[in-house]
């Protein structure tokens, strides 16, 4: 499911910049996007409990933290390179992803990598898993991103695995779409 997920997003990002070209010509903002994954740090200062080897957080470098659930949308094939949140930008605010081997950035503000960003900036299109959605159906910070409070209800949901819909699993997602 994870890398079902990571494809997906990827896809997302890539086809968001021309329609972010589109909007931003006619004098709106560009799409924005979310990921809330269990590896989503709550700011850009929490990085102390990611990065242990072999356990898929953000991995620590000299230079900054290499993002666990995207690659570069922009590098061809599967040797897609890592994506780098450097220290200058997260230090400065900026949620600036940058390839590490092409060297193409993903711009600030098209993509929240922190959970604070998402509460104050809610994305456009939100990547997560109904995991998520359930552990977090009660938090009050990020009920308006997810659709549980607020007035901006999700008009679309996209489930996109095969054993959601059967089995326990698919019988306890049942009910958790129903309470949503």
């Amino acid at each position: 499911r994870r890398e079902l997920l990571r494809d997906q997003l990827r896809e997302a990002v890539l086809s968001a910049s021309p329609v972010g070209d589109v909007l931003t010509g006619s004098g709106r903002r560009p799409l924005r996007i979310g990921a809330l994954y269990g590896d989503t740090p709550k700011d850009r200062n929490a990085f102390g409990q990611y990065g242990k080897p072999g356990q898929g957080g953000w991995l620590r470098r000299s230079d900054g933290h290499i993002c666990p659930y995207l690659t570069c949308p922009h590098c061809e094939g599967s040797d897609a390179g890592d994506l780098l949140w450097s220290d200058s930008d997260r230090t400065a605010g900026s949620e600036r992803l940058t390839c590490m081997k092409c060297g193409t950035p993903i711009p600030d503000g098209s993509l929240a990598l922190t959970r604070r960003s998402l509460q104050d900036h809610p994305p456009d299109l939100l990547f997560t898993t109904t995991e998520m959605l359930n552990r977090n159906s009660a938090n009050p910070g990020l009920g308006h991103v997810m659709g549980w409070t607020g007035q901006n209800a999700p008009s679309l949901v996209l489930l996109d695995e095969e054993h959601t819909y059967s089995g326990l699993h698919g019988a306890q997602v049942a009910l958790l779409l129903r309470r949503w």
